[in-house]
């Protein structure tokens, strides 16, 4: 999914009628909301943990951050796993919705992300000689 894509599932998931945003550029309101959310979690996610070089592509690490600008960008992580940007996201919009069911769903979602994301991308622990 490409970071328009995202903040329009990131609106589904919120169970927001209406429509949008329909790019991610000069948005204002609740579009620019969810625009802001996704963007902002894709940094946070990058940042969450010491991911180790196969997460890391296209000439990003963790002092080179990707930052979503475009509506055609797309996170560098594999596909299986943009929903989890759009369940990072969700649960600090929920929050400020004061949604407690929305949180909870994605606090849920996220941290079986999570698991899957650290299963893969963090560094094996090694033991001293």
């Amino acid at each position: 999914m490409n970071y328009l894509q995202l903040a329009q599932r990131l609106r589904r998931e919120m169970n927001d009628t209406g429509e949008g945003p329909h790019n991610v550029t000069n948005q204002t309101g609740r579009n620019l909301e969810y625009v802001d959310a996704i963007r902002e979690a894709w940094l946070d996610i990058q940042s969450l943990r010491p991911w180790n070089k196969r997460f890391w592509e296209n000439g990003f690490d963790s002092d080179n951050l990707q930052e979503l600008e475009a509506s055609s960008d797309t996170p560098f992580i594999p596909k299986q796993f943009h929903v989890a940007i759009v369940y990072y996201a969700m649960q600090s919009k929920a929050l400020s919705q004061n949604a407690q069911e929305l949180v909870i769903r994605g606090q849920n979602e996220w941290d079986k992300y999570l698991h899957l994301l650290c299963e893969r991308f963090l560094p094996t622990p090694s033991l001293g000689k």
